[in-house]
């Protein structure tokens, strides 16, 4: 029976921590702060009522769900997130209230199911809330059955079906803007690489997992020779092209714990994670060699020249950039089409 439980267990905790690295709450941090103070405000003197009027059994389960409401707020206000584990157990404490009062309460309880429809989109997000408001209805249509009248029944069941079905129109046009801002703000629109602000993000990020982990970390900046004489020869919309072939042929030579960005212009940066400076060295020699060998948009003459730094901590993003930078201007210094290292940085 240990075991049993054990393994029970341990498979909740797997699905929470899957659950909590792959999903979102619905909204910002900013929108689900406003919708717990205003859920705090209507259910405390809900709970207030109940516990003059002598109901201990109301005033329990409202009283929770208002107490709930109230520090998942304070939560939110402190930390400025969102956390998609406390969000999750608070759309399934909710459901069970709800739950609870409808049987409790019959007809007046059910009142309280029609908020609860819209608020797990606020708290879990599109493709949870729906199987959490599926579950909601079910049960509560299943309880309704046995006191409502033949005319009440189907009034509560298409009112609940009409709310929650609304609910998902919104969040899923919420969910698709969101998309699409997303996808403006992280994804250059030319090449389809991320773009200058995704990097800033990501070297904040490989810079603490060195400085936390010892995990190393390489930056391969790379230009594309005498880019401004194929605009010059052949116009922009051919220049635009090779922009974008190169960008696919670095990409198809990448490997999975690399990620790769437009910096600007002719302009690449390569994130190389975990990978040292001779790693990133032999690295940057091969997508050179690739590109010298492809002959994008069926142009010869086309090749990179690279500089390669690796992270040293405590130096800065910037500083770390600066001695990329300065490798790159030596390859190009030193005759384009070859790849620098760039000199050691702080240890």
């Amino acid at each position: 029976m240990m075991l049993i439980l054990k393994s029970f267990s341990e498979r909740i905790s797997k699905n929470l921590h899957r659950y909590s690295a792959t999903s979102q709450t619905g909204f910002d941090a900013r929108t689900t702060f406003g919708l717990m103070v205003i859920g705090s405000v209507v259910l405390w003197p809900f709970a207030i009522y109940h516990l003059f009027s002598g109901n201990v059994f109301m005033t329990t389960i409202v009283g929770g769900l208002a107490l709930l409401a109230t520090a998942n707020a304070i939560l939110i206000l402190r930390t400025e997130a969102a956390p998609p584990r406390l969000m999750l157990v608070s759309c399934v404490l909710t459901n069970i209230t709800v739950l609870l009062a409808a049987f409790h309460l019959k007809l007046d309880g059910i009142f309280w199911v029609y908020p609860a429809l819209v608020f797990n989109y606020s708290l879990v997000g599109t493709r949870v809330a729906v199987w959490a408001n599926i579950t909601l209805c079910t049960s509560v249509l299943y309880l309704a059955v046995s006191w409502a009248e033949w005319p009440l029944w189907p009034r509560i069941a298409v009112t609940m079906v009409a709310t929650g079905f609304f609910s998902h129109i919104f969040s899923s046009n919420i969910d698709r803007q969101k998309q699409v801002l997303m996808t403006l703000a992280t994804i250059d629109p030319l090449t389809g690489v991320r773009n200058r602000h995704e990097l800033q993000l990501e070297l904040m990020k490989a810079c603490s997992q060195q400085t936390r982990l010892g995990t190393p970390v390489t930056l391969l900046v790379l230009d594309i020779d005498f880019f401004k004489k194929v605009n010059d020869t052949y116009g922009h919309i051919k220049g635009d092209d090779v922009l974008v072939e190169i960008a696919r042929l670095l990409g198809k030579r990448l490997r999975a714990t690399d990620s790769l960005f437009r910096y600007g212009g002719e302009e690449f940066l390569v994130l190389a994670g975990g990978a040292t400076a001779d790693g990133g060295r032999i690295l940057a020699e091969d997508l050179r060699i690739t590109i010298q060998n492809s002959r994008p948009c069926e142009l010869s003459g086309i090749s990179i020249s690279l500089g390669v730094a690796q992270y040293a901590p405590p130096e800065s993003i910037s500083e770390w950039l600066h001695r990329a930078d300065e490798a790159l201007y030596r390859a190009k210094a030193n005759g384009r089409n070859r790849v620098e290292l760039a000199s050691p940085g702080s240890s």
